[in-house]
């Protein structure tokens, strides 16, 4: 079972872009981030649709990104996730 927090900006460091599928799929990203009553964790960030994966691949320079999320989803056993990225913005 997991624990989700509303929705919130996140600093993610440490970013690396990761894809699923045979024929590239889809993107995500994952980075570094702080969990609220748990640290810093690896949180994952899905975007809601292909040309906005295709706009942040274009701008991904190995920044860090602030992510405004519709929530943080912890699972303990699993990992973190954004499931949706509302916004981002390179620092």
């Amino acid at each position: 079972m997991g624990v989700h927090f509303p929705a919130k900006s996140v600093r993610l460091s440490q970013v690396t872009i990761l894809r699923n599928g045979a024929d590239g799929g889809h993107l995500y990203i994952k980075g570094r981030g702080d969990v609220p009553n748990e640290g810093e964790q690896d949180i994952y960030a899905y975007f809601n649709s292909k040309e906005e994966e295709r706009d942040f691949d274009r701008q991904f320079e190995g920044q860090a990104v602030v992510i405004d999320g519709d929530s943080l989803e912890f699972t303990r056993s699993h990992s973190t996730a954004i499931r949706r990225i509302i916004s981002w913005r390179f620092e």
